[in-house]
């Protein structure tokens, strides 16, 4: 395609009567993925194995120009909705994208049951959401704003539980708990009082530590019973970068968020860690993984993307959503799995509120 020999739809159509078991060719598959997530991949193979860069150079004409595949309202290699198909069709392993016709400022915050009922929304219009917890006590929903990727305008955002108040806690710029970019992990109160700083893995001031995803911070999770936080440091997309740290929830005597030295590395050469969960009363440690491939102990595979995790810890179940717009529940060793939303727009983070 770089070099004007064929086209994505000479390509794909090659590709599906080759291959017959295959509904979807290369092309097709690139957009559903997204292709900077395939130029992310493929600067990482490059890097590694010394190889020519002028395929990369050829998608990024695409991105550039807003072309970043089936969640962009202007296509990818394919004309716009060619990698999507309606609702109830079957639809190949990687037709996981859902894309909406603004999708910077669409997100919403929506309401279910494993039983499968309809989904409510409850706030909608909402720029880039992604992590969620909920606090019965406080009587508010609390999410994390991505902002718009090319700015540093993350912030934390409340409502109440019927979703009315919607207001910013932490203001623009800043994240609760994990500022991926940003790489820092946060604490703050509810009301977004006594923001703390916790953790800082990098400089944003300097390109080459912004632009290192393996010092961006995704998920946390806190442990009261052991005295420590977690958090998930994903980087390069599939690459088996990823580590979990942790660190005491107590900041060491006279040290500062880039100086702490309690820091401690739990796992490491994880394919794309993001979301993560402790069980306290079994001492075990749960996380959601965008690769397939780990040392440690596999749960449950084959989700789309997966992303947002919540335990049931009362029930014995876990809750997972992928980017391909699925919700699972599943038993705490991954048995009993069902799908009881499936074919919705993407999903990021999610959280259980118990009954």
């Amino acid at each position: 395609m770089a070099e004007g020999v064929s086209t994505p739809q000479e390509i794909d159509a090659l590709w599906v009567e080759l291959w017959s078991g295959n509904r979807s060719g290369p092309a097709s598959m690139m957009d559903a993925v997204g292709l900077e997530t395939v130029a992310l991949i493929e600067q990482h193979y490059i890097k590694e194995r010394g190889l020519p860069a002028a395929h990369v150079d050829f998608l990024r004409s695409y991105i550039d120009a807003g072309r970043l595949g089936a969640k962009s309202v202007k296509g990818g290699l394919h004309p716009t909705g060619t990698t999507i198909k309606a609702k109830g069709e079957a639809r190949c392993w990687h037709d996981n994208v859902h894309a909406p016709e603004k999708p910077l400022s669409s997100g919403r915050i929506l309401v279910g049951s494993a039983n499968g009922r309809p989904l409510r929304e409850l706030v909608t219009g909402l720029v880039t959401p992604d992590g969620i917890g909920v606090s019965l006590r406080a009587g508010r929903i609390f999410w994390t704003s991505m902002g718009v990727p090319s700015d540093n305008d993350g912030r934390v955002c409340s409502c109440r539980l019927d979703g009315s108040d919607v207001r910013d806690i932490i203001p623009r710029g800043r994240l609760y708990f994990s500022d991926r970019e940003g790489m820092r992990v946060w604490r703050a109160g509810f009301d977004g009082s006594r923001l703390e700083l916790l953790v800082q893995t990098g400089d944003r001031g300097r390109e080459e530590e912004r632009a290192d995803p393996a010092r961006w911070c995704v998920g946390v999770t806190v442990s009261p019973a052991t005295g420590h936080f977690f958090w998930t440091q994903k980087g390069e997309s599939k690459a088996s970068q990823g580590r979990i740290f942790l660190a005491g929830i107590d900041m060491p005597a006279g040290a500062d968020a880039a100086t702490r030295r309690d820091v401690e590395c739990l796992f490491q050469r994880l394919p794309e860690p993001i979301d993560l969960e402790m069980d306290e009363a079994h001492g075990v440690l749960y996380w959601t993984d965008r690769g397939e491939l780990s040392d440690y102990g596999l749960v449950s595979r084959g989700l789309h993307e997966a992303i947002g995790l919540s335990l049931d810890l009362r029930n014995r179940h876990t809750y997972a959503a992928d980017l391909g717009g699925t919700v699972y529940v599943a038993d705490m060793d991954g048995g009993h799995r069902r799908k009881f939303y499936d074919d919705c727009r993407s999903f990021a983070g999610l959280t259980h509120v118990p009954a």
